[in-house]
């Protein structure tokens, strides 16, 4: 006998492989059992030392929903020291979990389009700088992408500890698909200090 089941949600694990059919649940178990992701799972870093970063962080949350269909699951506020350059600001970093149907370069032009709007002017410089707010693609799914103005994974998450503590919290078995480890292995070689913000 066959059940007709019209808009059903819910997650499949099979072989740890996070599924979605239909209109799927979109949970922090089921993220952190996960070692893969579907593609339709972006996994995005962001970051600020300017201006009360705390506060520009949840402005730019805010409108990253605006847009986002769905929910976005967010890690805890990490606070750390500059990387790359000497400031005496500190940066707090927040790992955002959405799933969107836009493309990796629509989604890159998203969210540099809040980067904008919140008033940030980036320069023609490469080297490292505070910023009011700065939002990364770290993943898309299991896809690994090779754009002059996008790579995806994002080629630094592996030295820098205040990008896979927040990974480690929310998706700590997630396998790197180049590296081939999990989120809290990378985690566990590095050494810089990191903060979790009380709430």
């Amino acid at each position: 006998m066959f059940h007709k089941v019209s808009r059903i949600s819910r997650i499949l694990h099979e072989n740890r492989f996070l599924v979605h059919s239909g209109y799927s649940d979109f949970t922090r178990e089921a993220l952190k059992n996960a070692e893969r992701l579907e593609n339709d799972i972006y996994v995005l870093l962001v970051g600020a030392n300017l201006n009360d970063p705390k506060q520009q962080i949840s402005e730019a949350l805010k409108r990253f929903k605006k847009e986002i269909n769905g929910s976005v699951i967010v890690s805890s506020l990490f606070r750390s020291e500059a990387w790359g350059f000497d400031s005496e600001l500190y940066f707090l970093n927040q790992v955002w979990i959405c799933r969107s149907e836009k493309s990796p370069l629509t989604m890159l032009n998203f969210i540099k389009g809040i980067e904008h709007e919140m008033g940030r002017v980036k320069t023609q410089s490469e080297r490292y700088e505070s910023r009011l707010i700065d939002i990364d693609i770290l993943f898309k799914g299991n896809s690994v992408i090779d754009f002059p103005e996008l790579q995806i994974p994002h080629p630094l998450i592996y030295k820098r500890k205040f990008t896979t503590v927040p990974l480690s919290e929310l998706i700590p078995n997630f396998n790197h698909p180049v590296l081939n480890q999990k989120m809290f292995q990378l985690n566990d070689v590095l050494t810089d200090q990191v903060d979790r913000l009380e709430d």
